[in-house]
């Protein structure tokens, strides 16, 4: 019924916790794709796009909606990558709404490639990277992407003081948009406990900045202090 294109799939998991984000505790299943326009220093799942770590199969939106559906009965789906906005996402898009039961879809990616069918999508969330990253910032493919998406929020990861400007300089650039800042996680370093101290510091942060933030959250990865730092939670 719908372009079979063949989409690279790194894996498809769950049901489990969304970690992230403003749908954070909602259950849900993940398809993450390979490959990344982005090579972030702290990225925490570098076996998306690092060549000698990727590993894929290439399967079909049917093929993929099988999958979930044997899995779980949950209603939602993130699809992330690496960034998932690389690949044509909308015959699997359609696929996933045309059910008896549709799925809510949620997409996460950094902002750095636009596409119509981001209108299709429930939610897009959008993580441009700070300073600590070492990538850069392209706030004109920032600008097309939240026009294409229907329902856009942001999320930025913040690791210090640099980012954490980095951050009010997103929020000023878009102050209408929710946004979250999640602290930054070493994944070779970090446990629970640190994360919730640095979520504590980043909070405090915030409470005391005369700044309006407007609608922020401040957050950790749900995930991490549930499971820790390992694939498929």
């Amino acid at each position: 019924m719908y372009d079979q294109v063949q989409l690279p799939v790194n894996e498809i998991f769950g049901p489990t916790i969304q970690g992230e984000g403003f749908v954070i505790g909602r259950r849900s299943m993940f398809v993450r794709f390979a490959y990344c326009d982005y090579e972030g220093v702290w990225c925490d799942t570098k076996y998306w796009w690092m060549p000698g770590l990727m590993t894929f199969e290439r399967l079909t939106p049917d093929q993929i909606v099988e999958q979930l559906v044997a899995r779980s009965r949950c209603r939602w789906v993130t699809l992330t990558g690496g960034n998932p906005a690389i690949h044509n996402l909308a015959p699997l898009l359609a696929a996933l709404e045309d059910r008896p039961d549709p799925y809510h879809t949620i997409l996460e990616t950094q902002g750095s490639i636009a596409r119509e069918w981001l209108a299709l999508c429930d939610l897009v969330t959008l993580s441009p990277k700070p300073p600590s990253s070492g990538m850069p910032t392209h706030w004109e493919k920032l600008d097309r992407c939240i026009a294409q998406a229907r329902n856009a929020v942001l999320k930025v990861v913040v690791l210090d003081e640099a980012d954490y400007a980095y951050a009010w300089q997103v929020h000023q650039h878009y102050p209408n948009l929710p946004m979250t800042l999640q602290v930054c996680n070493d994944v070779g370093r970090d446990n629970a406990q640190t994360l919730l101290d640095k979520c504590r510091t980043l909070a405090e942060r915030v409470l005391c900045d005369d700044a309006d933030w407007g609608d922020i959250a401040v957050l950790p990865q749900l995930h991490v202090l549930l499971w820790g730092n390992k694939r498929g939670v």
